[in-house]
């Protein structure tokens, strides 16, 4: 009997047709025989599309997959280019920032340096305003003994703000009212602090930037130290200086510690007549409290003169002004070697009386 496989045709292999199995003379195939024939004509026929579509698909996944992969890809790098392009922004914007910050902080140390020198420019105009009371005042606080001995405290008044922290010092002077009533504390306090300054804030203030821009921020340095030198360097010496000269003038135009009241009057009318003015002298046994009479224009000028060891009290004011409406004077003036007392420097002012030293006789015709 002929062998099933050999009625199989190969062409079928390669089509999609289904291939029947052939009839044999006998009529039946047996059941082997059938399988066979199935297994050997439907497997081949199926599985060679199947091969074909898994091509297909296997050709256009990866297609999608190299897609993917470069779509990521260019998102990676442009991801990576936005970032560099942003580092250099940053870099940039930073030297920028830095080239701007080099430009502003000279100008803003210059205008921390002004503000300090501004704070300092104004304490001194005070204290040169003040520098012959200064002067005054500083001689009269001061004490010395039989031994030579200065005591110096009744100017410094040093337990009023040396080793106390400043938030005391400021609520002593201008919350408690504790000390600050003499000398140098009250200077400081009455002058230098202006009037609508609370408890001083201001100053302090202006002391701090001072301090941090002149004398660097860690410097130990306190500021009564500043304002104690800047008042020897602005009051105390100039006028110590200027004081010494007026004395050497003195002794050149016949100043002597050991003359005479009348040979102070001679002296004092010299200086007079120096200076352009007509000069009387008034009899010593009538001279009602005037000693010389200076003519200047149309002006009559009664003048008491008075060489003292220490300043000249009130009865000096009290006799001019009798003296000027005796002799029916325009103006009353009293000159000493040694300065006035508070009292007679208070009546003076009430009665329009001009207090002047001998070293300023030569302006005198200024003043009236």
């Amino acid at each position: 009997m002929a062998n099933v496989l050999d009625f199989i045709e190969p062409g079928p292999l390669l089509s999609d047709e289904v291939v029947k199995p052939p009839i044999v003379s006998n009529g039946h195939c047996s059941a082997v025989h059938q399988q066979a024939v199935t297994a050997s004509v439907l497997v081949p026929a199926q599985t060679r599309p199947q091969q074909k579509n898994q091509a297909v698909l296997d050709s256009g996944g990866g297609a999608v997959l190299f897609g993917i992969f470069a779509f990521i890809a260019l998102s990676v790098a442009l991801a990576m280019r936005q970032s560099n392009e942003q580092r250099q922004a940053d870099i940039q914007g930073i030297e920028t920032q830095k080239q701007q910050n080099k430009v502003q902080e000279p100008e803003d140390l210059q205008k921390r340096i002004q503000i300090a020198e501004e704070w300092e420019a104004s304490n001194i105009s005070l204290i040169k305003e003040h520098k012959y009371t200064l002067y005054r005042i500083r001689l009269e606080s001061i004490d010395e003994d039989d031994y030579g001995n200065i005591d110096v405290e009744g100017w410094g008044q040093f337990s009023d703000y040396v080793g106390v922290p400043i938030g005391d010092v400021k609520d002593n002077a201008f919350v408690n009212g504790r000390g600050f009533k003499r000398g140098f504390p009250y200077f400081w306090k009455n002058v230098l602090v202006s009037d609508d300054d609370f408890r001083g804030d201001a100053w302090f203030d202006g002391w701090w930037k001072y301090k941090i821009e002149k004398l660097g921020r860690h410097s130990e340095v306190e500021w009564y130290e500043v304002i104690n030198d800047w008042i020897n360097k602005h009051a105390m010496y100039p006028v110590a200086e200027e004081l010494d000269a007026q004395e050497e003038e003195r002794v050149e135009a016949g100043f002597s510690e050991d003359m005479s009241g009348e040979d102070y009057e001679i002296y004092c009318g010299r200086i007079l007549q120096e200076a352009g003015s007509n000069v009387e002298q008034t009899q010593a046994s009538n001279d009602q409290g005037v000693d010389l009479i200076a003519q200047i224009e149309d002006l009559k000028v009664c003048i008491q003169c008075k060489r003292y060891s220490n300043p000249v009290g009130n009865k000096a004011v009290q006799e001019v002004i009798a003296g000027k409406a005796f002799f029916n004077g325009t103006h009353a003036v009293v000159v000493s070697n040694a300065g006035f007392t508070k009292a007679a420097k208070s009546l003076a002012e009430s009665a329009d009386v001009i207090l002047i030293s001998d070293t300023e006789l030569e302006d005198l015709e200024t003043m009236v």
